[in-house]
């Protein structure tokens, strides 16, 4: 995937959706946006979601706290502020240590 350039609503509504792999390298991606929209029961998600620079809402997918850090180990450094919108469920499941990974690199985390 490191030719993507767009992945916005990629998984929007797929609401059944519960376990996913994935292996993005998202560094030259101008578009990231809402991919797992609506995924109302995306709970495991493991592999790597590298280099996103745009904001990621992950807030409507109960994501596990292990599953949460695969995307927040995978943000990358970013000058301007970005927020990562996690759900409360998978807010409240992470350390404050887990959160400042994402703080340190420029990320705004918020509990949706």
């Amino acid at each position: 995937t490191s030719n993507v350039t767009n992945i916005a609503d990629m998984f929007y509504g797929c609401s059944m959706l519960s376990d996913l792999y994935l292996n993005f390298d998202l560094s030259q991606s101008n578009g990231i946006d809402s991919p797992f929209g609506r995924c109302d029961s995306l709970t495991n998600v493991v592999g790597k979601f590298e280099g996103t620079e745009d904001n990621l809402y992950l807030d409507s997918s109960p994501l596990t706290a292990a599953s949460a850090m695969v995307f927040i180990n995978g943000l990358a450094t970013v000058t301007e502020k970005r927020t990562l919108a996690l759900s409360r469920t998978t807010y409240d499941s992470l350390t404050n240590e887990q959160i400042a990974i994402a703080t340190s690199k420029g990320w705004t985390v918020t509990r949706g």
